[in-house]
C-alpha cells in the first residue's frame, strides 16, 4: 500500500509549501506519504483454527508464522515557510518555525494497522487501514490537520481465491499491489482533486470489488 503526493510541490490553505513525491505509481518507489508492506503465509490458517481479532498491538491467537512481514512506513516530511526580509542588514527570518526533516514515528506509524478475522468455513479477512497526518503541517497549531486515510479488506475464500474491496481519501494518489502487482491505482490531478480533498469524516472513494487471483 503506497500513498504518495504526484507532485513535485503542494501548498496548504495556509500558503505553506511542501516538498511532495513527484509522480509514477511503481512498487519500488522511493518517496511517499506512506507506505505499508505486509507479507503472510495463508497456509498457516485452517478450518480447525477459530481464530478472530485484531492483528499488529495485543494480537490475539494469530497462527505462528502467518505473518511473515509486517512494515509501516512513513516519508519523509519537509515544509519550506514562507520568509520575511527586513530592509536592514539583518538576516531574513521565518514567519513560523520550520520543522524541517521532522518524521512523524508518533502519529502515523501507530495509525497504520492490518487486522484479522476468520470464518467458520475456514475463509478469513485481512483488512489494511491507514490514518495519516503531516507531522510538520502548521495547520496542526489549530487542530485541522486533514489525515490520508484508506481502507482495504482482502478476502480469503477457503480456496484461497483472494478479491478486494475498499475505500479512500479523494487526496493523495493511492497505489496498491497484491504480490508485486498493481491491482488499483488513484491519480487525483487526473481527476482535479487537490488536499481539500482531505478533508470529511470518511473516505468519500470506493475501491471496487475485484478477484486478485
Amino acid at each position: 500500500m503506497f500513498t504518495f503526493i504526484p507532485l513535485d510541490l503542494v501548498v496548504d490553505p495556509f500558503g505553506v509549501r511542501y516538498r511532495a513525491d513527484g509522480p509514477g505509481f511503481s512498487y519500488v518507489r522511493t518517496e511517499y506519504r506512506t507506505r505499508h508492506i505486509l507479507t503472510i503465509d495463508p497456509s498457516k490458517v485452517t478450518p480447525s483454527d477459530h481464530l478472530s481479532g485484531r492483528s499488529g498491538i495485543g494480537a490475539t491467537r494469530i497462527p505462528t508464522g502467518f505473518v511473515v512481514r509486517d512494515t509501516p512506513d512513513v516519508g519523509q516530511s519537509i515544509s519550506f515557510v514562507p520568509m520575511i526580509s527586513p530592509p536592514t542588514t539583518m538576516r531574513p527570518f521565518p514567519l513560523w518555525y520550520n520543522m524541517e526533516l521532522e518524521r512523524d514515528t508518533a502519529d502515523t506509524h501507530t495509525s497504520m494497522h492490518w487486522y484479522f478475522r476468520r470464518a467458520a468455513d475456514g475463509s478469513f479477512r485481512i483488512k489494511m487501514e491507514a490514518n495519516a497526518t503531516n507531522p510538520v503541517a502548521v495547520s496542526r497549531y489549530f487542530g485541522i490537520v486533514p489525515a490520508i486515510n484508506y481502507s482495504v479488506d482482502f478476502d480469503f475464500a477457503p480456496d484461497r481465491s483472494v478479491t478486494v474491496t475498499g475505500t479512500h481519501d479523494g487526496f493523495p494518489a493511492y497505489d496498491f499491489y497484491f504480490q508485486r502487482r498493481q491491482f488499483y491505482h488513484y491519480d487525483p490531478i487526473v481527476v482535479g482533486a487537490s488536499p481539500l480533498s482531505l478533508f470529511g469524516v470518511t473516505p468519500d472513494i470506493a475501491v471496487e470489488h475485484q478477484r486478485l487471483r
